[in-house]
């Protein structure tokens, strides 16, 4: 779920920090706020809930861990590519897999919203609830068991047993579960804090894991190509669909006392897709820093790249923002994608001008 929902001002029990009602009698109240009464009104929905002088914490937080995650998983051989088509097609093949990439991204969205509609808008918190789940078990567990190897190799020359995945797989299960358990907890609907540092957690975890899986051109592609599906899920499609169920009077217009004042929620969606972009700047040698240091030869042009993607990111984020305020729900990735990677690719063609000149 991708988008960046501005939540009006209202009589919500944050201080009058308010997201989109649930129902006419409701209120306002953010996805996963809690009421005067202390329940929670309406589902929880995986975004991250600031005010808007602090937008920026939680897309800097995610850059920054991805990142680092990234690189860790970088240091020797790092993943093997996910690919499907025939490598020899070349930018054929990277069309090819982001295509069906982004289709089954679509047809997941569908499939969402279809489920919706017969069972109601809480089935999307079961349903992401499980997808944490399974999606944070596999990743913790894929980010151990490479932690693992090397330890194992470096350490013990190969000693350790294959009994070390097995334990491994429960060891991620557990931490999965718990991760969860404070996502969706019902102990913790209160706690706006703990909440977001999950969704937090898990845009790490996912933009981490996809810039490291998916090769330079593809998962480039792949931005590109969600950055405008969210355009179309926004404005027309899932995502507008699901909103409306959460909030379907819309909201009213802001006014310049109140701009202050209101909830900014940012889905994890857009979380991950900005760290995926600035993961790739410190991993790619094709396209990012490794490639500019091996190149050069000159270690201070590693972090170019990442800088100049970072910079379009938050550029971005400021610009959804300021439309945000006229449009309630807005479209998270285009801004921060496209300008990320402009000024990215700018980046690297002005170091490739130094280098060869």
């Amino acid at each position: 779920m991708s988008e960046f929902n501005e939540g009006g001002g209202g009589a919500g029990a944050q201080g009058g920090d308010a997201g989109p009602p649930v129902d006419s009698q409701a209120g306002d109240a953010s996805p996963g706020e809690v009421a005067e009464d202390g329940q929670r009104r309406g589902p929880k929905l995986p975004v991250y809930s600031t005010s808007p002088k602090r937008l920026w914490v939680p897309i800097v937080l995610c850059i920054v861990g991805a990142g680092l995650l990234a690189i860790c998983l970088n240091l020797e051989e790092g993943l093997p590519d996910y690919t499907i088509a025939d490598p020899s097609l070349g930018v054929g093949a990277n069309l090819i897999d982001a295509i069906l990439f982004i289709g089954i991204g679509a047809v997941a969205a569908f499939i969402l919203i279809l489920l919706v509609r017969k069972r109601g808008i809480n089935a999307l918190e079961r349903v992401m609830t499980f997808a944490f789940l399974v999606l944070g078990t596999f990743i913790i567990w894929m980010y151990g068991i490479y932690l693992i190897s090397i330890v194992d190799r470096i350490l013990f020359g190969g000693f350790l047993d294959i009994i070390w995945s097995y334990i491994w797989m429960v060891a991620a299960f557990a931490i999965a579960v718990v991760l969860v358990w404070l996502y969706a907890s019902p102990r913790f609907a209160n706690r706006q804090g703990i909440h977001n540092v999950i969704v937090v957690v898990f845009g790490v975890l996912i933009g981490s894991y996809l810039a490291s899986l998916i090769g330079t051109w593809t998962s480039l592609i792949i931005l590109m190509g969600f950055a405008l599906y969210d355009i179309y899920s926004v404005r027309k499609g899932p995502i507008k669909e699901m909103m409306q169920r959460v909030a379907p009077d819309g909201g009213d217009d802001l006014t310049g006392v109140d701009i202050d004042d209101i909830t900014i929620d940012i889905g994890i969606g857009d979380l991950a897709f900005y760290s995926m972009l600035t993961s790739i700047t410190l991993i790619s040698a094709e396209w990012g820093g490794p490639g500019l240091v091996a190149l050069s030869g000159i270690p201070l042009l590693y972090l170019v790249p990442f800088a100049a993607a970072v910079v379009g990111v938050l550029i971005g984020a400021w610009i959804s923002f300021e439309l945000v305020k006229k449009n309630k729900i807005l479209p998270g990735l285009p801004m921060s994608i496209f300008i990320g990677i402009g000024l990215y690719s700018l980046a690297i063609g002005i170091c490739l001008l130094f280098i060869f000149m």
